[in-house]
């Protein structure tokens, strides 16, 4: 079997979101910088999946217990579980004559997903050695935990748009400091 690391996140996003497999894109909205006009991006929504919403949430019960109990518990050792819960999946694909690619793919938070984070990394070894403690550190950065700054502020992306300017100048949404959004000296 082959499979992207897209469409890996895509299948997990599916999971998460309760069984709709969305057409992936990159942005939320188109905003024009001479009128500052709003032009949302709706994903199409490719299918939904053939399973009931009683399995998807045994599923979702189960990657939980795979952070907790099972091949991620290591890697997730000490991580404030109690604020954001993570479910995932450790993996390894092997190719013939090869090395193993270590995978882990994961959504958060468990009862209310909004994220999807997986790492792939070929020619590593198994994914509970090198993927899960990468993705880890993901979920650290994105919600400031263990001493690092939050990428995403209290979990929650913006409710507006940061606003461009005629000049280019992109300033970052109410709420939000130029640092927080990575716009700083863009």
């Amino acid at each position: 079997m082959t499979v992207t690391p897209l469409q890996l996140a895509n299948a997990y996003a599916a999971l998460a979101n309760g069984g709709t497999l969305y057409s992936p894109r990159i942005g939320q909205a188109l905003v024009s910088p001479a009128t500052g006009q709003v032009q949302p991006i709706d994903p199409p929504v490719i299918r939904h999946l053939p399973v009931s919403g009683q399995a998807l949430a045994y599923i979702r019960h189960a990657l939980a217990g795979v952070v907790t109990q099972g091949t991620a518990a290591g890697a997730f050792g000490g991580f404030p579980l109690n604020q954001v819960c993570v479910a995932g999946k450790t993996g390894t694909a092997q190719l013939f004559g090869k090395n193993a690619t270590s995978v882990f793919a994961s959504f958060a938070p468990c009862d209310h997903p909004k994220y999807v984070v997986l790492v792939m990394v070929p020619d590593s070894g198994y994914g509970a050695d090198v993927a899960a403690p990468a993705v880890r550190q993901i979920w650290d950065g994105i919600y400031g935990l263990e001493g690092h700054q939050a990428a995403v502020p209290g979990g929650k992306v913006p409710s507006a748009l940061p606003t461009i300017t005629s000049t280019g100048t992109i300033t970052a949404p109410p709420g939000y400091t130029q640092s927080d959004s990575g716009t700083k000296g863009k």
